[in-house]
């Protein structure tokens, strides 16, 4: 079946991608694992969509290692879209086979082609919720790739078992299997790409847990809710769509581990038209690089991002304390962060190399959350925190960042 692409590319087209942050041995008893997670697609209609699968994981406590899951896992997926004249399950195939089997270390396993057709349309609306059900068996002993701590919306849910069969050509929800336990654990789907009838930004996010959305809900960001500020802030309440993206970032991510450890993530970057990064945070405060250090692994990531054909724009840093979060007077810069210190110095750098090894802009949110009179410090309006001395707190800083990202992201064309 031949499609026209908008610009010849094909693009991340929904919400939810993620990457797996962990990997398990499994007993007998749970060697299937299997999800039912939403995702929204974007503000232009599409012709068709693929789901793309890691069999990898980024291991944040070494700061940030793509590492192999050690072996082979066998995969079954479908789509189910309620509201269309063929709502589903719609079975996915990945070379023509219901159970594939996807290789250990695989960074983009891509399903086929599952055109609006399946659905009984001739494109997929604008904005539309999909429902992807994804099923992984291995043998015992094996293991398993996944996202921790996930927080399910209602509809969603996932499950380990013994199971024989997966639950994907069931409509409507999972149910517990015999003898099987629910999970938070989220599936390595780590992007929905289609063909667009026209094209629309998509979003590369990537970096360390601030990005990763630390201290808030673990989820897709629909309407808005949890993932983080730069996931929030790809729902528009006036309009009700949704800026397309995946989020490839890991919490104790740094960039002199990610500058020689970022090849099967970026295999997904050319499926964007914009990448955002933030790595340094974790460079100073936990593995105490210097300025230079980071600047020539930021360079590396920068020029990286870039070759795949996308702008990149790098986040300044977010302030960094110890102490008491409500006052000025009780935070206390971290080593490394504050007037005079190596995180000055690698804002610095950024700026001067906008234009240069692959940067196009620098992005600085720090005036919302940033405390008068310093801004290596957070803000504490009437006593209330903003943060736990590293990360925007979910209930403050998390939403003042949202609208400031939100309003960036007005800005960015194709």
């Amino acid at each position: 079946m031949a499609f026209t692409l908008p610009n010849g590319r094909e693009l991340i087209c929904a919400t939810g991608g993620r990457c797996a942050n962990t990997k398990t041995a499994v007993a007998a008893n749970r060697i299937r694992y299997e999800s039912r997670h939403s995702v929204a697609t974007g503000k232009s209609p599409l012709k068709y969509i693929r789901l793309v699968y890691g069999n990898y994981i980024v291991d944040g406590s070494v700061g940030g290692t793509e590492v192999n899951t050690g072996n082979a896992v066998t995969i079954e997926c479908s789509v189910e879209i309620p509201s269309t004249p063929t709502p589903g399950p719609i079975r996915v195939k990945f070379g023509g086979v219901d159970a594939a089997t996807m290789p250990d270390g695989a960074a983009d396993f891509y399903s086929d082609v599952i055109p609006a057709s399946a659905f009984g349309l001739t494109t997929i609306p604008a904005g539309t919720v999909m429902w992807v059900k994804d099923s992984f068996l291995v043998s015992t002993g094996q293991n398993i790739p996944y996202g921790t701590g996930w927080s399910y919306a209602t509809g969603e849910g996932a499950y380990q078992s013994a199971a024989a069969s997966a639950q994907v050509m069931t409509a409507g929800v999972l149910t517990l299997p015999a003898g099987g336990v629910a999970s938070t654990h989220k599936s390595p789907m780590v992007a929905v790409v289609g063909a667009f009838t026209s094209t629309v930004p998509s979003l590369f996010i990537f970096g360390d847990s601030i990005l990763d959305r630390q201290l808030d809900s673990y989820s897709n960001g629909l309407l808005g809710a949890g993932g983080g500020f730069a996931v929030r802030a790809c729902y528009d309440p006036a309009t009700e769509f949704y800026l397309p993206h995946t989020v490839l970032a890991v919490g104790g991510g740094q960039a002199v581990v990610t500058a020689s450890n970022m090849a099967k993530r970026l295999k997904i970057a050319k499926y964007c038209t914009h990448g955002f990064v933030n790595y340094a945070t974790n460079d100073i405060g936990t593995a105490g690089a210097s300025a230079a250090a980071i600047l020539a692994a930021n360079k590396l990531i920068w020029a990286a991002m870039k070759a795949t054909g996308i702008k990149v724009e790098q986040m300044q840093l977010l302030p960094r304390v110890t102490g008491s979060m409500t006052s000025l007077g009780g935070q206390v810069h971290r080593a490394g962060f504050g007037p005079g210190s190596t995180g000055e110095t690698v804002q610095a750098n950024n700026v001067a190399n906008v234009g240069s090894d692959g940067l196009d802009a620098v992005l600085d949110l720090n005036s919302v959350i940033a405390a008068g009179g310093d801004p290596w410090k957070w803000r504490f309006d009437g006593g209330v925190a903003y943060s736990d001395g590293t990360h925007p707190a979910a209930a403050t800083a998390v939403p003042l960042l949202t609208t400031a990202m939100r309003s960036h992201y007005a800005t960015l064309t194709t």
